[in-house]
């Protein structure tokens, strides 16, 4: 098992919750917005962890079972959540409501069989791997 990359996460909201809502002034504003976040919260997820311990369970006004929801649920403007911040920050209406913490980040691993991971192809496309993951935490 080796790291790939580490992918930063941010906590973001759309420009049209943030127009009705207001921003996020700090910790001490949480209970005064809404979340979208994952039904069951994973806190092996840096970022799901922090998120349990700092949102009220009333203040999630959407949960279900998949980031990629969660994720549309926060562009579309249900409410504040985590996005990868390649996608936050690429976003022409994503506002970054506070600023990214590492401790958020998610780190990729690379997984091989033990009688594969020395084979030529499979070492190859690892070194590959390897390789394009440098960038990921840049995006």
């Amino acid at each position: 098992m080796q790291e790939l990359a580490k992918l930063p996460m941010g906590l973001y909201a759309h420009k049209d919750y943030v127009f009705r809502h207001g921003p996020l002034t700090g910790m001490e504003d949480i209970p005064n917005h809404r979340f979208c976040r994952i039904s069951t919260l994973n806190y092996r997820a840096p970022f799901m962890r922090w998120m349990g311990e700092n949102v009220p369970d009333k203040n999630v006004v959407y949960k279900c079972s998949d980031t990629n929801t969660v994720e549309d649920a926060v562009i579309a403007g249900a409410g504040i959540g985590f996005l990868p911040s390649y996608i936050g920050n690429e976003h022409p209406d994503m506002k970054e409501m506070m600023p990214s913490d590492p401790s958020w980040s998610s780190t990729f691993w690379c997984v091989t069989h033990v009688d594969l991971h020395r084979t030529a192809k499979v070492h190859s496309f690892v070194t590959f791997l390897k390789e394009e993951a440098r960038g990921w935490a840049d995006l």
